[in-house]
């Protein structure tokens, strides 16, 4: 056997670093024995006399202490013997560094404790081992929890210093403590998981009190269960008490686990571990310094990191238990006149005042919603107080902003309403622009305002009518002429024209003609996404511009007189082509040249533009167009001087426009009265031309002897002209015979003989004049006789006029009343016209004459009803 004594800091070491179960190092406990030592020293034999310790708990109990020492068995008692194991203490007293410590070193959180001891001038653990001999009679206000307390606190202590107490205090703190038995085992040397051993330490704190009813309870109300909580009236009604009395043995069954888990309170027979106390302490703390508020996703990351751990849902519950244990109250979800999410956060502090954080919550919400953009804390502050009598704290709208889930803050301290609780889409629009800080289509509006729904979660999608409908009745935004783009109405620098207005404002500057490159170039800088596809179609199209040489255009208004090309004669233009290609080619030996040299030739030769020249090579059959072998790109011209393409006699040729109004004429004839609605024209006009539907509404309003009427909720369009009339055909209008004024009678008479081909535009004139002098004279007849009100501005001009007899009901027709204006006006304003004008004016007149006729029969016969009336 060697002659080496054991490591005497093993022997020292408690009970617990020993590979045994539970309940032996309990059995062992209260025999008094706490230290690996004291059990060898007592022997196999010694140990079985120990209650409940039998032969086999010892055999177990030494072969873990053979493996704690690693040697044998049979040698240990041997080793006492020799004299090879001490008997002796490492230390026969405690050191005076150790004596000097002061009584905080102990760990003692219960401000009680620390009174009564600092009232008994005791403040170093020197001045405190005496008290264990007379059971801290000499210390007033401790009661039994109080010395529990300090006695676990001081095993603790001189366990983790690998000390001994002095042999006259050592039997006073094992009488004290040998009967103890840890509530909940902790694994050696590891961090509690309080997540998981709330739960078991909660049971067997309950087991200890002998109230398993409390357990059951706090277990039903918040969820421990598994399932979804039951409310204090459900655990009421099942257990036959009151709400009430179910709140009260759930407040007391807390208030236990509260003190015991935190260290507060001793139990007389059981210690919570030190290390489950210092972890819950500690935690406390941490989630208090986290601020007087903390959301519950936050809780969980905290709790995730220090455990390493990820929480699973069904453990949500368990961690909110926890929570209450630290006496941190969860924010109700749902507040009266807070439109917001659902809170989801906790209070750590319970000296603040929740009835003010409720109002402070509800303004901000309301101030940001407002607001819509970005705001700082101090207008936010301003905002919420401005118009209040009794002023919010500013620390508490500080809270409210916490807590609000729907708050985000952003950079450099300002503050936003999420996306998805903004009022309105014009709202979203509104900060969607803000964002982009450029005007935005309002289909791309529309994609940006979804795809902030969807990243904010939330299951609502906006559609375009809804977002056109206001952001057309928003004055916050201006529509970009016709493009569909919109911009903010307070950026200044952008244009809000249309296309046509920037067309006449680049006149207006230049004061003379332009092509439209020149006038492309203005309009972009202005509006930068306008194509100029879009200039050329508005200049040949609209009446404002003219065109007034081969490339230049200019105002209407400034009287040039139009440019007329022959480019739009199609077969011309082939016919030119025809001849100057073959001229070329007969005047040179080489039958080919390169295709862009021809092409310029060409154009100098006939005028025609290099595009149309290009495209008629393609399909000529007078030229054969060959690649270049080194360069695939460009094209040899050949010539076929054997083919014989003949010039194409000139056939006129007919627009777009030209098709559909003929369509809609010919359609018109058709039906009955020379009447259908304009969708059923549009749909069989549609089909017969191919063209688009906005087209033709646009083509239909510019034919001239087509109308249109609303009958009911139906729209139709109707020829003016029932019948087809010979150029040399008199009218003849029978209503006329019904006129019972002499004088007005003739004068409608005289103006129904100049409706013919050579006067037909004086007639319809004085037509108009008489249909415009009667109606004159009925107002100033009602006027005088006060038979409904005519004011100064009705009688101003014949516009007004007819709003006047509109708005007394004197016609139903007001829009045929303006059509008849209007053809007034053009016969009075307009030159004398041409034989194909006067054509086409002869073949409307019949409607017109018609029209002008009766009301002047209906505006005198209710000027003579007034006059008869006065008498």
């Amino acid at each position: 056997m060697k002659n080496n004594k054991v490591n005497t800091d093993l022997l020292h070491q408690p009970i617990t670093v020993l590979d045994i179960g539970l309940e032996v190092q309990n059995l062992l406990r209260r025999a008094g024995i706490i230290s690996v030592k004291e059990v060898i020293e007592l022997g196999q034999f010694g140990v079985t006399n120990i209650k409940n310790v039998g032969e086999k708990r010892a055999n177990e109990l030494f072969s873990a202490i053979s493996d704690y020492l690693e040697i044998p068995i049979e040698q240990l008692q041997q080793y006492v013997i020799s004299g090879l194991l001490p008997n002796t203490q490492i230390k026969s007293d405690i050191s005076n560094e150790i004596k000097a410590l002061p009584i905080s070193e102990l760990g003692i959180h219960s401000n009680r404790i620390l009174n009564s001891l600092e009232r008994a001038e005791i403040a170093t653990i020197d001045d405190l081992l005496p008290e264990l001999e007379t059971n801290f009679k000499n210390i007033s206000g401790l009661g039994k929890t109080g010395k529990g307390i300090i006695i676990d606190h001081l095993e603790s202590f001189l366990s983790l210093s690998r000390i001994e107490t002095p042999s006259a205090h050592t039997s006073q703190l094992k009488r004290l403590l040998a009967s103890k038995t840890p509530v909940i085992t902790i694994e050696p040397n590891s961090q509690p998981n309080l997540v998981t051993l709330i739960l078991p330490f909660t049971e067997a704190i309950m087991d200890i009190y002998s109230d398993k009813r409390g357990f059951k309870y706090v277990k039903y109300y918040y969820g421990l269960h598994g399932k979804e909580p039951y409310t204090l009236q459900d655990i009421g009604d099942a257990e036959g008490i009151t709400r009430e009395r179910v709140r009260q043995i759930n407040a007391k069954t807390l208030q236990r686990i509260r003190e015991t888990l935190l260290g507060q309170k001793a139990l007389k027979e059981w210690f919570v571990p030190n290390s489950l106390v210092e972890e819950a302490n500690e935690l406390l703390h941490l989630l208090q310094t986290e601020g007087d508020f903390v959301p519950f996703k936050q809780i969980l990351h905290i709790l995730e990191h220090r455990y390493q751990v990820r929480i699973a849902p069904q453990q949500y519950n368990l961690v909110k238990f926890l929570l209450v244990i630290f006496e941190f109250k969860e924010l109700p979800q749902n507040v009266v006149g807070y439109h917001g999410s659902k809170l989801d956060t906790w209070q750590t502090n319970k000296k603040i005042k929740l009835g003010e954080i409720w109002p402070a919550l509800k303004a901000v919400y309301r101030t940001l919603q407002i607001a819509v953009l970005p705001i700082s804390l101090f207008e936010i502050k301003i905002q919420v107080n401005r118009k209040r009598k009794k002023k919010i704290d500013g620390d508490y709208i500080v809270y409210a902003i916490k807590i609000c889930p729907d708050i985000e803050r952003l950079s450099n301290d300002l503050y936003q309403i999420s996306f998805d609780k903004l009022t309105s889409v014009a709202n979203q629009a509104y900060r969607v622009l803000h964002v982009e800080e450029e005007p935005m289509h309002f289909r791309d509006i529309l994609r940006e305002i979804n795809h902030q729904l969807a990243i904010t979660g939330s299951e609502n999608t906006e559609n375009q009518r809804n977002l056109t409908n206001q952001l057309g009745d928003d004055n916050r935004f201006s529509p970009i002429g016709k493009s569909g783009r919109w911009t903010l109405s307070e950026w200044d620098h952008v244009a809000t024209q249309t296309i046509i207005e920037l067309m006449e404002e680049f006149f207006h500057r230049h004061k003379s003609r332009a092509s439209a490159e020149e006038i492309h170039e203005y309009v972009i800088t202005k509006r930068p996404h306008v194509p100029k596809t879009s200039i050329i179609t508005y200049l040949h199209e609209k009446d404002q511009f003219i065109r007034v040489s081969h490339t230049e255009y200019e105002l209407a208004a400034w009287g040039a007189k139009p440019y007329k090309s022959n480019r739009n004669k199609r077969n011309n233009a082939q016919n030119d082509l025809v001849v100057a290609t073959r001229e070329l080619f007969s005047n040179q030996a080489d039958q080919k040249m390169l295709q862009s040299e021809l092409v310029t030739i060409l154009n100098t030769k006939t005028g025609i533009s290099k595009s149309t020249i290009t495209a008629w090579l393609r399909r000529t059959p007078l030229i054969r167009l060959e690649a270049l072998p080194t360069k695939k790109r460009r094209n040899i011209a050949v010539f076929i001087d054997d083919v014989d393409s003949p010039i194409i006699p000139n056939k006129p040729h007919k627009t777009l426009m030209q098709i559909v109004q003929e369509e809609v004429i010919q359609y018109l004839k058709e039906q009955p009265r020379h009447m259908a609605t304009v969708a059923n024209t549009a749909i069989h006009v549609m089909k017969k031309t191919n063209c688009k539907k906005h087209t033709f509404y646009n083509y239909l309003d510019r034919i001239e002897n087509v109308s249109k009427e609303t009958q009911g909720n139906t729209l139709y369009c109707f020829l003016k002209n029932q019948e087809d009339l010979t150029t040399e055909q008199t009218l003849q209008f029978t209503q006329i015979s019904t006129i019972r004024d002499k004088k007005l009678r003739e004068d409608v008479e005289r103006a129904v003989a100049l409706l013919n081909i050579k006067t037909v535009d004086v007639g319809l004139f004085q037509l108009g004049k008489i249909f415009e002098n009667e109606l004159k004279a009925l107002l100033q007849k009602a006027q005088a006789v006060n038979a409904f009100q005519v004011t100064r501005n009705d009688l101003s001009g014949l516009a007004n006029m007819i709003d006047c007899v509109s708005r007394e009901n004197i016609t139903q027709k007001k829009h045929l009343l303006t059509f008849l204006r209007q053809e007034r006006n053009e016969r009075a304003h307009e030159n004398i016209p041409e034989r194909e004008e006067r054509e086409k004016l002869m073949q409307g007149a019949p409607f017109l004459a018609g029209s002008y006729i009766d009301h002047i029969i209906v505006f005198h016969e209710k000027r003579s009803s007034f006059g008869s009336a006065k008498k």
